[in-house]
């Protein structure tokens, strides 16, 4: 067999393959393009962004605010928790408890 034959299929089998992945690359882009904005051609009206840290930090900022009936409604929880275990528990022990809860504290950590 002659060596130039091989190297004229090989280079043919190359191009195919190049042609293949070219086109599966265009299809896959064309369909996230078409599952964005409704057609193959169209350019994405938004780009996504990472949040500035300002706004991280509002977003952290609003989540530690919590309602004093939404702090009532846990002590009241805590407390019926506790009456039902036979724990003596006061509300104060109960609000600190409910409070560090909401913030995220862990309550069995000491400082």
């Amino acid at each position: 067999m002659n060596y130039q034959l091989i190297a004229f299929v090989g280079w043919i089998v190359a191009a195919l393959m190049g042609g293949l992945w070219w086109g599966e690359r265009g299809r896959c882009r064309a369909a996230e393009r078409w599952a964005i904005t409704g057609t193959p051609d169209g350019k994405p009206k938004a780009v996504s962004m990472v949040p500035a840290l300002e706004a991280e930090d509002r977003v952290h900022a609003s989540n530690q605010e919590y309602s004093e009936e939404t702090i009532e409604r846990g002590v009241e929880e805590v407390m019926e928790a506790a009456k039902r275990q036979g724990m003596p528990m006061d509300e104060a022990t109960a609000r600190r408890e409910v409070t560090a809860l909401l913030v995220g504290e862990d309550v069995n950590v000491s400082p």
